[in-house]
């Protein structure tokens, strides 16, 4: 079979673009910022999923799932992503950022709070 450049090029950018990224995610330490943040494990790896998927292949949250499923982040994470659906990243989002209702202020007052979106350096009690 005869694959094209292209091809090629986007199926190598799948598989290992995540490895970059999960290593890049470690050594920053998010997944410590985040649980200090008070985000449970499975909160912090749905995290890691989605970041790297925006910063690998920005893709509508519906298809979040069926991109994670197509890279090589379930085999090195060691996780089944085969039943991930799209409402339990939303479900993530929700822990992530305060609802569109309330001020950022009072959504954050009195709990530990971290922007992940900064710098680890950011974070703050």
């Amino acid at each position: 079979m005869n694959y094209g450049q292209n091809t090629l090029a986007l199926h190598f950018t799948l598989r290992t673009m995540p490895n970059v990224g999960h290593q890049l995610w470690h050594q920053l330490g998010m997944n410590r910022i985040l649980q200090q943040a008070g985000l449970s494990p499975r909160a912090c790896l749905l995290t890691e999923v989605m970041t790297l998927n925006r910063l690998i292949c920005p893709c509508s949250e519906h298809a979040m799932p069926d991109w994670i499923r197509r890279t090589a982040l379930g085999d090195l994470l060691q996780e089944d992503f085969s039943e991930l659906a799209d409402e339990a990243l939303y479900r993530n989002l929700d822990h992530l950022h305060p609802p569109a209702n309330v001020s950022s202020g009072n959504w954050l007052s009195g709990k530990r709070r971290c922007s992940i979106w900064m710098t680890p350096s950011i974070c703050m009690t």
